[in-house]
């Protein structure tokens, strides 16, 4: 009888320690060796294409029935690889509006634009050269451009509507129409460096579709 009442306590006492050592680890938060599930860890998400920095690849044109679509994005990151050389203008920020318009933004040097101007094979005019003279050494040009399609439709011609110069608004007439034949220029070697048949271009927001 005495062992029976023995065995009987040491089970008591057995889950009562069971039961202190539970309500312990629930308070402290302490896990119990080996007694607690492993937890899932979710695997780390790659960063979005979209979230890289100027530094990483252009999107390419996407190709579908319509034809193919330039954006603004591509267009901003390879103009500079068919602007003249020595163009004054770098670091673009572009964006293409439905309607044909272009706004157009990027930073310059002065003494550069001066110097790029200068050339045989443009020709400033000596109130243009004082304009340019009278401007601060570093620029940051915001420009809005009016897209028009050739009769053709092969190729654009872009008209500076409105020029702003360190947030000051200057003259259209004033500034070298040179400096937007370069980018003109450089537009439409694009369009045809993409390698794409088309026989008329369409303005759409965000990109300029080659339509075959």
């Amino acid at each position: 009888m005495k062992t029976k009442e023995r065995g009987y306590l040491l089970i008591i006492v057995f889950s009562i320690s069971i039961c202190l050592v539970l309500i312990f680890s629930m308070v402290t938060g302490n896990k119990i060796p080996g007694g607690s599930l492993p937890v899932h860890q979710p695997p780390k998400q790659s960063a979005s294409p979209n979230a890289e920095n100027k530094g990483g690849a252009a999107q390419e044109p996407i190709k579908d029935q319509q034809g193919v679509l330039i954006t603004d994005q591509y267009l901003e990151e390879k103009i500079a690889e068919y602007l003249p050389e020595g163009f004054p203008l770098e670091q673009f920020s572009v964006e293409i509006g439905a309607d044909g318009s272009i706004e157009l933004s990027g930073t310059a040097d002065r003494d550069r634009i001066l110097q790029y101007l200068s050339g045989e094979d443009h020709h400033l005019s000596l109130r243009q050269s004082f304009f340019l003279k009278l401007l601060p050494q570093e620029l940051n040009l915001d420009t809005s451009l009016k897209s028009e399609i050739g009769s053709d439709g092969g190729l654009l011609s872009v008209v500076p509507q409105k020029i702003v110069v360190n947030d000051s608004e200057l003259n259209v007439d004033n500034f070298p129409k040179e400096v937007f034949d370069g980018i003109n220029q450089a537009v439409n070697q694009l369009l045809v460096g993409t390698g794409c048949y088309f026989t008329n271009i369409v303005f759409v927001d965000g990109g300029i579709r080659l339509v075959p």
